[in-house]
C-alpha cells in the first residue's frame, strides 16, 4: 500500500479543469474547424455564415469558461480539504474529512496522465474525475496505480 496527501485547492482545480477540457472537449479542433469554415464563408462573402460560425464559437467558449468557473467554485465550497489517496492491489481510496470513496481496479477505470496532474475517472470518462497533483505522488504510488490499472484492463492515457 502507498499513501499520499495533498490539498485540493483553487490552483489544483484550475489545472485539472484545464487539462480535462483540453482532452475531453477537443476545443482546439473545434475552433480550427470553425476558423476554416468562417474563412470559406468570408471568401464567398457570405457574412451571415461568418456571423453564425463566430456566434457558435463564442457560445462554445462561454460554456467552457462556465465549466471552469463551476469547478473552481466547487473547490471553494469544499473548503480546500486535505485529501489522502491510498493505492494498493485491491483499489484506490480517496479520503477527505467529510467523505471517503473506494474504487476497485476494474476495466471501467480510466486514468489521464499529464505532467502536472493525473485525472482518475473511477466510473469512466463520462462521469466525474478526481485530480491528483503529480508533485504529491511518490514513485511507489505511481507504480502501484499504473501496474494495477494495466493489470486489470483499465485505460491509461
Amino acid at each position: 500500500m502507498s499513501e499520499i496527501r495533498y490539498r485540493y485547492d483553487d490552483a489544483l482545480a484550475a489545472i485539472a479543469t484545464r487539462r480535462f477540457l483540453s482532452r475531453y472537449s477537443r476545443s482546439t479542433l473545434i475552433y480550427s474547424v470553425a476558423l476554416i469554415v468562417a474563412v470559406l464563408f468570408a471568401l464567398q462573402r457570405t457574412w451571415i455564415g461568418v456571423a453564425v460560425i463566430a456566434g457558435l464559437a463564442a457560445v462554445y467558449a462561454a460554456l467552457l469558461l462556465r465549466y471552469r468557473r463551476n469547478a473552481r467554485a466547487l473547490a471553494r465550497r469544499l473548503g480546500y480539504p486535505e485529501v489522502t489517496a491510498r493505492a494498493d492491489e485491491h483499489g484506490m481510496t480517496f479520503s477527505m474529512p467529510q467523505q471517503q470513496s473506494t474504487s476497485g481496479w476494474t476495466p471501467a477505470r480510466v486514468l489521464w496522465q499529464f505532467d502536472d496532474v493525473w485525472l482518475f475517472f473511477p466510473y469512466g470518462v463520462a462521469a466525474a474525475y478526481t485530480a491528483i497533483p503529480a508533485a504529491a505522488m511518490t514513485p511507489e504510488f505511481r507504480e502501484i496505480v499504473l501496474a494495477s490499472m494495466r493489470a486489470n484492463g483499465a485505460t491509461v492515457r
